[in-house]
């Protein structure tokens, strides 16, 4: 009965009606797009000092500034190296301490004439890449006829084939010296058969058949058998890093075959050919380009170089007196300085000239600050270089077709004429068929760095964050 009995309220006519306040929500959030997976910095990181301008927080080039300002430069690094008492006869507790070969030949190599110091910066120029000579330079003239993500992804595709299969060898080393660092890392029960297989392993890739039965071992016998490790101990340590590596390492070998290199060639000939209506005289062109390319298999040699890399690879038995310098120090210097994120030509050259040491190094880039007055050929150069008797000079050289602009720093301590400074360069540049447009020189001991003088060294900092 009181189920049926209901209780209304009669609906007022007054309009102060008492109605409910709806619940305040907050502002909807943004809506995710794809192009921007990574999120902006909090104002705590955008109030950091040692962040010079915004970056993805996370991102894999964070990561990369955070190295590059955390290693030590390469200047000190190498002058540390090639001009200390490490390369000096010194007296110890009662006998001479003598140079070895190697330490004999670098010594007598840095001592360089004009000859040999433009010898040594164009080696470095021509082959601060694997993908220079005639083919590169024309398959670069491409890039600038032809546009679309379908000719960037074979071409991709043929430089891939093409790095893996002139650095088979490379490879190979490296493959080795992950099992090294795995069997010394594991259990001797799991050890004992890995050194087995490896002495499976052919030590010399003499022909495509060396190359693909070392990788038919890694894939079917060596990597199955460190997975089982893997799944019974569950290791996440060291070992698993090595494991990674040799992964990466097998998959490069995998590819490293003339064949794969050959066949990825055709598709971008015959892509360029009909797809792209390259001419037929370009098209024999392309082709001979290659055969020359594929026939030339030697290495460039440079004698200051090869000894310097030696010299680095044995540095942890040399340390220096008054700073610890390792050859993993000064590897990742040299790596990072010639990262894929700095849009630069980097050079470096230390130099015993007359009894003084010298070392230099330049910086090229693209100018990409002037654009709309400049033509695409305009570029920034950056020179340093640090004479250890008079001091420290840098310059700065905007070079656009025969025209320059430039500022150089000379050491404040220098007793010199800045005018007669000043008519010498106007006319060394003169004699180079180059116009001075602007031309400042300045007494600064200051050195500035590479971000000071390129600030479009922070063009990727909107890239896609790939960081996991």
């Amino acid at each position: 009965m009181a189920d049926n009995l209901k209780v209304t309220t009669p609906i007022s006519t007054s309009e102060n009606i008492n109605r409910i306040t709806p619940t305040k929500t907050g502002a909807l959030p943004d809506a995710v797009l794809p192009e921007k997976v990574s999120s902006r910095n909090t104002a705590e990181q955008a109030g950091r000092n040692d962040i010079l301008f915004e970056l993805n927080r996370n991102s894999v080039y964070n990561k990369y500034i955070q190295m590059l300002n955390s290693t030590p430069v390469l200047k000190s690094c190498l002058e540390e190296l090639l001009f200390s008492s490490l390369f000096q006869q010194s007296v110890g507790v009662g006998k001479l301490r003598r140079r070895d070969r190697l330490q004999e030949l670098m010594s007598d190599l840095i001592k360089m004439e004009k000859e040999d110091m433009v010898e040594n910066i164009e080696y470095q120029v021509k082959h601060n890449t694997k993908f220079s000579g005639p083919l590169f330079n024309f398959l670069r003239s491409l890039c600038s006829e032809i546009k679309g993500d379908e000719f960037r992804q074979m071409l991709g595709e043929f430089l891939k084939a093409y790095d893996n299969y002139f650095s088979a060898e490379e490879t190979f080393k490296s493959i080795l010296h992950n099992l090294n660092n795995i069997v010394t890392r594991i259990p001797k029960s799991y050890a004992s058969g890995i050194m087995d297989l490896m002495k499976q392993l052919s030590s010399t890739l003499s022909d495509d058949r060396a190359i693909e039965n070392n990788a038919t071992i890694l894939k079917n016998q060596i990597i199955p058998k460190l997975a089982e490790y893997i799944a019974r101990t569950n290791d996440f340590g060291e070992v698993r890093d090595e494991i990674t590596l040799l992964l990466y390492n097998t998959s490069r070998l995998n590819t490293a075959n003339r064949d794969n290199l050959v066949n990825t060639f055709e598709e971008l000939l015959a892509f360029c050919r009909y797809n792209a209506g390259l001419s037929i005289e370009k098209a024999v062109v392309m082709q001979k380009l290659f055969e020359h390319a594929l026939q030339n298999t030697s290495s460039p040699k440079n004698e200051f170089f090869d000894t310097l890399i030696n010299l680095i690879s044995r540095l942890p038995e040399y340390q220096s007196s008054r700073t610890e310098i390792t050859a993993k120090d000064l590897a990742s210097t040299l790596l990072l300085d010639n990262s894929v994120f700095n849009p630069f030509l980097h050079v470096f050259l230390p130099v015993n000239y007359h009894g003084k040491n010298m070392f230099t190094e330049i910086w090229v880039a693209p100018d990409s600050e002037n654009d709309s007055t400049m033509s695409g050929g305009a570029f920034r150069l950056f020179l340093t270089f640090d004479i250890k008797t008079l001091g420290y000079f840098e310059a700065v050289l905007l070079v656009n077709r025969n025209t320059i602009s430039t500022q150089i720093r000379i050491p404040p301590t220098l007793d010199v004429n800045i005018n007669d400074i000043r008519e010498d360069i106007k006319q060394i540049f003169a004699s180079n068929t180059f116009t001075v447009e602007q031309l400042e020189i300045v007494k600064s001991s200051e050195q500035r760095t590479v971000f000071e003088v390129f600030p479009n060294i922070s063009r990727r900092r909107r890239d896609i964050n790939v960081t996991v």
